[in-house]
């Protein structure tokens, strides 16, 4: 029995040299593989160890000092945007845009005869419509608007305005009425006349004849006319007509 356990200890003491020399073969031919691919190496000994980025000992990056970093940022061309700004969409505008209709000789002319407009109108949705219509022909146009012709009377009497725009029927004070004291109030002030064209939905001929005759110096029909050439020509006329 003493021979047999004396056997196999022996066995044992065998196959574990065995394992520990294939385990050191490997990680030799390991190490071997790793620094040909690195390039080749400087140290004499196969077994050098292999210095880590984490290792203490292995060579660190040099830092630039902050200072200069700081000044090197400064010193850089500012980035450029890869497309351009576009007008933000909360209303806020980056300057006014030219209008499309720019070269319509009589919008052209209608930018340089009016500055101010005063819209009157008891319709909300009628003076916002022609006010963007007039600003979109001419960007640089200070609309006025007035809900009825007693509030349109009471601006006109404080301010110059160019051309004038007002409905017919409207409550408080209607259209003609509005024009019939703007008249008197001009030639009792001697003040500047000021060119008025009035709009309705449902008007004859007679109707606008009387209007004209009331002092008006223009009409046109609702909606809107919508060309831009028929618009400003109209406005235009009436206009060309208030300074005779």
């Amino acid at each position: 029995v003493g021979e047999w356990a004396s056997r196999v200890k022996a066995l044992k003491r065998a196959m574990r040299d065995s394992l520990m020399a294939q385990a050191r073969e490997r990680r030799m031919s390991s190490a071997s593989g790793r620094s040909q691919a690195s390039g080749p190496s400087t140290s004499t000994s196969a077994c050098s160890p292999i210095l880590r980025p984490s290792s203490p000992i292995a060579p660190q990056p040099k830092r630039m000092p902050q200072s200069q970093s700081f000044d090197r940022y400064k010193e850089s061309p500012p980035l450029q945007p890869s497309r351009p700004l576009r007008r933000a969409s909360s209303g806020l505008s980056i300057g006014k845009q030219p209008s499309k209709h720019a070269q319509i000789p009589e919008v052209r002319a209608l930018q340089e005869r009016v500055q101010m407009c005063l819209v009157v109108d008891d319709v909300a949705s009628i003076r916002k419509l022609l006010s963007n219509r007039l600003q979109r022909l001419h960007p640089d146009m200070d609309v006025r608007t007035a809900v009825n012709g007693e509030e349109g009377l009471g601006m006109m009497k404080c301010e110059s305005f160019d051309i004038v725009i007002t409905d017919v029927v409207m409550p408080v004070m209607s259209g003609p009425q509005m024009v019939a004291g703007l008249r008197r109030w001009e030639a009792e002030s001697t003040a500047r006349r000021t060119p008025v064209v009035g709009m309705s939905a449902n008007t004859s001929v007679q109707d606008v004849q009387a209007f004209l005759e009331q002092g008006m110096d223009g009409y046109m029909d609702k909606p809107v006319p919508s060309s831009a050439q028929e618009l400003c020509t109209l406005l235009l006329t009436a206009i060309e007509k208030g300074d005779t």
